[in-house]
């Protein structure tokens, strides 16, 4: 993908998001996001602190559907992982897409899972992508999250098919950023902090 290519997008209430999990190699400057494979090297990238992407599994071929996993330093580095016009949610952001669709402002500030239904309006409801029972699933938002799994810190893959995880930008405390994760068996929204030596998909929102 080059800098200056488009994503398809959908717009929900006042906001416009990408409707496709990201997969970009490169900062907005051009410089290049690395591409890490080993699981050594995954780990040793988080704790020096080195932004980082992969495929799940190390399969281009899934990241051709599922997106590329991001580690939460190169969603954090200054170079910028969005192309102009767009920027990384934060978690403030996040909150307003779960209000629009229905989630109360009170609990939209509590963290696991919260509200009733909104995950379920997130989720691509194609059982091909999601393991049953996708609970929920409408998709009714066009946001068409798809489950593409996580890359521990540890480097192992786990849980494709089963969970959509996606970074927030917002620090919560060092080392740690807020995200969001959709679950098979949930139609709920899941709201925690993570370690930024995890791999995760993106989604961005335009300025």
């Amino acid at each position: 993908m080059t800098l200056t290519e488009e994503f398809n997008k959908v717009n929900i209430g006042k906001q416009i998001w990408m409707a496709e999990n990201l997969k970009i190699n490169h900062f907005r400057n051009g410089d290049p996001i690395p591409l890490i494979r080993s699981e050594n090297v995954w780990e040793k990238s988080g704790d020096n602190a080195k932004p980082a992407y992969c495929h799940y599994g190390n399969d281009p071929k899934i990241s051709a559907v599922f997106g590329y996993l991001y580690n939460g330093i190169a969603v954090s580095d200054s170079r910028n992982i969005a192309p102009k016009g767009w920027h990384v949610p934060s978690d403030e952001d996040w909150k307003q897409l779960e209000i629009f669709l229905g989630m109360k402002p009170s609990k939209s500030e509590k963290t696991k899972f919260r509200g009733r239904n909104e995950g379920g309006k997130l989720k691509e409801f194609i059982t091909s992508y999601w393991e049953k029972p996708n609970k929920g699933a409408t998709n009714e938002s066009g946001f068409s999250a798809l489950p593409a799994g996580v890359r521990g810190y540890l480097g192992d893959f786990y849980n494709l098919g089963f969970n959509a995880c996606f970074w927030s930008s917002t620090e919560c405390k060092p080392q740690f950023l807020w995200m969001r994760n959709l679950d098979y068996k949930k139609s709920k929204i899941y709201r925690d902090r993570f370690l930024i030596h995890h791999g995760l998909s993106v989604r961005l929102i335009k300025d």
